[in-house]
């Protein structure tokens, strides 16, 4: 792997703490192309994936659990959630103001009032 050093450790320990994400990932820079990068021991091709920022900080940390597989199946469970109770609520509000109106009608036509009345009027 030409061009590329292994970054074991720095102050703030995020080799190691990507490390803690996935026991097979290594950071490594890439002197040829001026970046950060990923890499999986026992893969070849290794490169997971590349480091948006310019400096190896905490953020690095945060984006490669961010962009793990698992993580994001997790992620698209929870936002389905989140749309299925949004969902629900909307449904549970118009039939709320469906039956609201409608009793509203009904107790407008039971108590002798021959024309329906317009939308306002309920």
């Amino acid at each position: 792997m030409r061009g590329l050093v292994l970054i074991s450790e720095n102050v703030h320990d995020i080799p190691q703490r990507i490390c803690e994400i996935d026991a097979r990932y290594m950071v490594y820079y890439n002197k040829i192309k001026s970046r950060y990068e990923i890499h999986a021991r026992g893969h070849s091709p290794s490169l997971q994936l590349v480091l948006p920022y310019r400096q190896l900080d905490i953020r690095s940390v945060d984006y490669v659990n961010m962009t793990r597989v698992d993580r994001q199946l997790d992620n698209i469970g929870n936002i389905d959630a989140e749309n299925e109770q949004m969902m629900s609520e909307k449904v549970s509000a118009i039939l709320d103001k469906m039956q609201y109106k409608t009793k509203s009608l009904m107790s407008y036509i039971s108590s002798g009032g021959e024309d329906i009345p317009a939308y306002e009027e309920l």
